[in-house]
């Protein structure tokens, strides 16, 4: 696996913060989208327990992550991981 950077490094002002917070995630847990779908019409501490009620842990991004390192498509050997990361940080790409 490659860990490419999805934007080139650069300041952020506000107005680029706040859109980017505003923007939906393009694949939310299921446990999340039923979430956001009544978080309208409901109480902060309704909101607070509804929260309380999902996983932890998001299983179907564990279960992705499991088939790849069976199918050996996840590079974990040290050396690769930290050159992918400091390139990471560095800003560089591949």
């Amino acid at each position: 696996m490659e860990i490419n950077r999805t934007l080139p490094a650069a300041p952020v002002t506000p107005l680029e913060a706040t859109s980017r917070h505003d923007r939906e995630p393009s694949s939310v847990p299921a446990g999340v989208a039923s979430l956001r779908a009544r978080e309208a019409s409901m109480p902060l501490e309704a909101l607070q327990e509804a929260l309380r009620e999902l996983p932890e842990i998001d299983l179907d991004r564990v279960l992705a992550l499991r088939e790849l390192l069976r199918e050996k498509g996840l590079d974990t050997r040290p050396d690769s991981l930290a050159r992918a990361m400091l390139g990471h940080h560095r800003g560089q790409e591949g």
